[in-house]
């Protein structure tokens, strides 16, 4: 499986998750939404990704966007210890921005090795 098709998969799973979570929180913030945008945004690269001419570009864009995406929820992956103990005030927020950073770092591993392993062949 290339790394535009990881991306693609990945992108899906995760408007998946954050339409799931928006509506499983009764509609009620519009933040729930945030993986689903990533998830559009990394469809696009995975898609674009599909053209041999643009591959690399895709890849690194879907790279970045899975970077900056992770980074994005550490905020609410810090307070994991509070969703354990059933103390955290947004626990919706807290488990979906953990599953999407765990999701993304393991993409972004997943994709710089693919990438370095590519530049050494």
């Amino acid at each position: 499986m290339t790394l535009a098709g990881l991306g693609l998969r990945i992108g899906i799973g995760l408007v998946l998750l954050g339409v799931g979570a928006f509506v499983g929180t009764g509609a009620e913030s519009v933040t729930a939404l945030i993986p689903a945008v990533v998830g559009v945004v990394l469809i696009g690269c995975g898609v674009a990704g599909r053209s041999l001419a643009r591959r690399k570009g895709a890849d690194y864009a879907a790279l970045v966007v899975g970077g900056v995406g992770a980074v994005g929820c550490t905020m609410n992956v810090a307070q994991f210890n509070e969703l354990v103990a059933g103390t955290a005030e947004r626990p919706v927020a807290v488990a979906v921005s953990s599953l999407m950073f765990l999701v993304l770092a393991t993409f972004v591993v997943i994709g710089i090795v693919s990438l370095r392993e590519a530049r050494s062949n």
